[in-house]
């Protein structure tokens, strides 16, 4: 049996990577940068939505339903310090996505 207040207070604790991600097409060279205040969620977020074919990204979608799941990757860019303020870190992860599409020359999810 599952202790759930034990299962929250471990959900609470638990450290989460911040940061920049990339999600390419290996096929047709798109790339799609976005942050996240927990990349491992927003991964498994990004993969479900390509995978029943509701993705809010277009583009995005309509690579998947062409070149199939095998031909993305997700790439972790920069990973924030888990020591960042709320604001701080809103702030950081905006400039950092901001950066790291225009030197990729990428578009956002």
């Amino acid at each position: 049996m599952i202790d759930k207040k034990a299962a929250k207070r471990e959900a609470k604790e638990r450290v989460t990577a911040k940061g920049v991600f990339v999600v390419r097409c290996t096929i047709s060279g798109e790339a799609v940068v976005s942050s996240s205040k927990d990349m491992k969620s927003s991964e498994t977020g990004l993969w479900f939505g390509l995978r029943l074919g509701s993705h809010i990204n277009r583009l995005m979608q309509s690579a998947w339903n062409t070149h199939g799941a095998d031909s993305f990757k997700f790439e972790v860019l920069e990973q924030l310090p888990d020591d960042l303020s709320d604001m701080v870190l809103r702030d950081s992860l905006k400039e950092r996505q901001k950066w790291w599409r225009g030197e990729l020359g990428a578009g956002v999810v």
